[in-house]
């Protein structure tokens, strides 16, 4: 059991499922059963399941006691769900390798913004501008507020698409990584990121090529074409006078002739100054609905709200609860 950073994970409880039939006298019709065996991992992240037999182990992200440590949750990425006896390893040199990531502070984020940008050679240049707390986007700048700004535009003389992400404030700044984050970066921010999308094929299909270059960074990096719909590239952006946190997650850019299309999923912390982007599981939907509007209303007041993040224990407080807390809440942020 490892971390992301290849760190192992004592004390997690690992209870496989044991899938076989029962051996039983002739007299007797055998039967399939399904059997829990618990573990939990030693100081190097190890476990061992030894003894047992059945026709194959089965451990499902959909069984909540799967993989088991407080303060941690399972990485699905390339989750092993199923092994034979065929398919398990046969030395300790050469274990299977489970992830689990440490959970940061859950807050309350919103996670609405779910946008599929599509620009055309005809238009040659077009700019979009996001409202990240509204969840709206426009195409006139005026003087509304915005954190997010995409520019695309067709490059003839390189056969390729430029793509521009910006904060959408002078003060804002953007970068990217590698990986998806659930607490938002604390400096290396840069004004804005560009980069190229080459297809050789004129087909409708994933970007053969994309290349990114940083704001101060040369040469331009180039980035292997990716397969997986479930790749992403990942942003995080801060905008807005106080500093509001986001991560934007890209998939491969779809191309079409004189077409390229991004989807793009973003998910914001509303609140100043806080970098998690760590949503708190437990969140009741009562909550999560009077959350949402407190937000909103603030920020329709003060594009620059200042609003206290929720205590850990107004996640565990019942229902009935709410009103009274979000009317202590609001006389709290009219100050």
């Amino acid at each position: 059991m490892l971390d992301e950073d290849d760190n192992p994970i004592p004390g997690v409880t690992v209870a496989p499922r044991l899938h076989g039939m029962t051996v039983t006298p002739t007299v007797e019709p055998s039967y399939y059963f399904i059997r829990t065996i618990r573990r939990k991992t030693n100081k190097d992240g190890r476990f061992k399941i030894k003894g047992y037999y059945g026709y194959y182990l089965s451990f499902q992200i959909s069984y909540r006691d799967a993989l088991i440590k407080k303060g941690y949750k399972i990485i699905s990425d390339n989750f092993p769900t199923r092994f034979t006896s065929d398919g398990m390893p046969n030395s300790i040199a050469s274990p299977v390798v489970f992830r689990m990531r440490k959970l940061e502070e859950p807050t309350f984020v919103f996670e609405g913004l779910q946008r599929k940008t599509q620009y055309t050679i005809e238009f040659n240049k077009h700019t979009e501008w996001y409202n990240l707390i509204r969840n709206t986007y426009f195409y006139t700048e005026k003087t509304q507020t915005h954190d997010f700004v995409i520019n695309g535009k067709w490059q003839e003389s390189e056969n390729r698409w430029v793509i521009t992400f910006a904060p959408g404030t002078k003060n804002g700044g953007i970068q990217r990584q590698n990986k998806l984050l659930y607490t938002a970066p604390s400096d290396g921010y840069k004004p804005e990121i560009t980069f190229y999308v080459y297809n050789k094929s004129n087909k409708y299909s994933r970007a053969d090529t994309i290349a990114f270059e940083d704001f101060f960074d040369e040469p331009i990096e180039p980035v292997a074409p990716r397969s997986a719909y479930a790749d992403k590239y990942y942003f995080y952006l801060i905008s807005r006078e106080y500093g509001i946190y986001s991560r934007i997650s890209m998939e491969d850019p779809l191309l079409y002739v004189g077409k390229i299309i991004l989807n793009l999923h973003v998910t914001t912390n509303p609140y100043a100054g806080q970098r998690s982007l760590e949503l708190e599981p437990n969140i009741s939907f009562e909550l999560k609905k009077a959350l949402d509007k407190e937000i909103k209303e603030a920020f329709a007041k003060d594009p620059n709200a200042i609003i206290p993040p929720p205590t850990s224990e107004m996640f565990k407080m019942p229902d009935s609860k709410i009103p009274q807390i979000m009317a202590e809440r609001q006389r709290l942020i009219s100050k």
